[in-house]
């Protein structure tokens, strides 16, 4: 599939999901351990940055969407992965709090 978002014939996309997942899990572990008492402030900062990585992948997945000249069943299932598996409801929780802690 040739799009914007692609090297040599191949879409950026899929190839930052497999780190946006480590990411995630790993944010989650650095959101645990900072809830859990560690100190300092690197556990907050990879939690936050980690994100970064999610909403990347994100974004090129939608702009795969937008040129995809496929089959319309297809497209179908690339909205409802896009709708269901983005991940927006933790994105926004995750986001929300870390940009409670950046400001105070």
């Amino acid at each position: 599939m040739r799009t914007p978002a692609s090297i040599f014939k191949h879409p950026i996309h899929t190839m930052l999901v497999v780190f946006t997942i480590g990411l995630w899990i790993f944010s989650l572990a650095c959101d645990l351990i900072r809830l859990a008492g560690a100190s300092g402030d690197a556990w907050f900062t990879v939690a936050f940055f980690s994100i970064i990585g999610a909403l990347c992948a994100a974004v090129l997945g939608f702009i795969d969407l937008l040129f995809y000249k496929g089959a319309p069943p297809l497209k179908k299932v690339a909205l409802i992965h896009m709708v269901c598996v983005s991940g927006l409801p933790l994105c926004t929780a995750s986001g929300n709090a870390h940009g409670r802690a950046l400001m105070a």
